[in-house]
């Protein structure tokens, strides 16, 4: 999996019944949206925007580089950065899609099949005479 990583995060969790500590590895998937790790690398990771199924964390920095330098990799994105990029990527998306109906000759508002509404916010919509409350 490009641009993907496996990390082990080590910690402890707490034996109830024995009363001691012990050490625990759990495995995440973490998403490097420049490949800029390698392996060995020791890095400090946090949830972001689920970008799979299975990958749900993102690379926030390198704290100590494993063989080649950080200067000789691509930098690793800022969260700003990823907000961007994440923005971008919506906005041309829904542009693409207003290109799709209006190639289809759909006019403005025709071709949308009407917002999912519950039964019981229906039920108050038809009781309030369609007013919002």
């Amino acid at each position: 999996m490009d641009r993907t990583v496996r990390v082990s995060h080590r910690h402890t969790i707490w034996d109830a019944h024995i009363q001691k500590p012990y050490p625990k590895i759990t495995t995440y998937l973490v998403s490097d949206p420049r490949n800029s790790l390698r392996e060995g690398d020791v890095i400090e990771f946090s949830s972001g925007y689920p970008k799979s199924r299975n990958v749900r964390h993102v690379v926030e920095r390198i704290i100590a580089p494993f063989g080649s330098a950080i200067e000789d990799r691509p930098a690793v994105m800022t969260r700003e950065e990823r907000d961007a990029e994440r923005a971008a990527k919506r906005a041309a998306k829904w542009e693409r899609r207003e290109a799709r109906k209006v190639e289809a000759g759909v006019r403005e508002g025709e071709g949308k099949v009407g917002e999912h509404v519950g039964r019981i916010r229906r039920l108050v919509l038809e009781r309030t005479g369609g007013v919002e409350v």
